[in-house]
């Protein structure tokens, strides 16, 4: 699997530290009401400046203060909120999740650091890190739940459930008592085995796997597993 594929990392933050003075002060003068503003003061500036050119019936500081003072506190305020995107990005990224190895044993990594490709396990009331396919699961039907209500606001319960294409692949290759860089196994028996069995058959597939909607498997970053002891998916 290549590692250049971009990674999970969340990012709602406008700005960094090195550029949030000139950009954000950038955007503040692409509205309309700053523009014109600090236009006419400008103008009354240059007037000011060389009287022989037309008079000025005001003095610009005046505007240029008031500017600066709204645009000074609007800038204070985008900060903060900004602060706060960055605080909450870095949360969520740094969240945890266990991640399987083609082996089938697990690590933990954070949610950012996972990338295209990767298989992760989820267990009971967690949160999915990412949008990702459902390998196994704890039922012999291939079938979970996933609730939706802090997304979309419905509390009803949604299906989703092991792709077809990928049970018989799971099939053929336990048929086979032996998968590519993994133990022996001679039948996935027990939730261990199956988990290792999963993620071997995905580390080792390749190609393109294609389907038309709706499809009952895809399961999108942010949703809860409820009522399931563990879940094998692909990111």
């Amino acid at each position: 699997r290549p590692y250049d594929r971009p990674n999970n990392n969340i990012r709602t933050y406008k700005y960094t530290i090195w550029n949030f003075i000139f950009k954000a002060t950038a955007i503040q003068f692409r509205r309309f009401g700053n523009a014109f503003y600090l236009t006419i003061a400008i103008i009354s500036l240059v007037g000011t400046i060389d009287p022989d050119l037309f008079l000025v019936s005001f003095n610009p500081a005046g505007i240029l203060l008031l500017l600066g003072f709204i645009v000074g506190v609007t800038l204070i305020f985008e900060g903060i909120n900004d602060f706060n995107r960055h605080r909450a990005d870095n949360r969520t990224n740094n969240k945890l999740v266990e991640k399987l190895r083609c082996d089938g044993t697990s690590y933990t990594t954070t949610w950012g650091s996972l990338r295209p490709g990767d298989v992760i396990k989820l267990r009971n009331r967690e949160q999915v890190p990412a949008d990702v396919v459902v390998l196994a699961t704890d039922t012999g039907s291939g079938i979970c739940y996933i609730e939706t209500s802090g997304i979309d606001g419905e509390t009803n319960l949604k299906i989703k459930e092991v792709p077809q294409a990928f049970k018989k692949r799971f099939e053929t290759e336990v048929g086979k008592d032996r998968l590519p860089s993994s133990p022996t196994v001679s039948s996935p028996k027990t939730k261990e085995e199956q988990i290792r069995v999963a993620s071997a058959v995905v580390h080792n597939s390749y190609g393109l796997y294609e389907y038309e909607e709706p499809n009952s498997f895809l399961q999108f970053a942010g949703r809860l597993i409820p009522d399931n002891k563990h879940l094998v998916n692909a990111v």
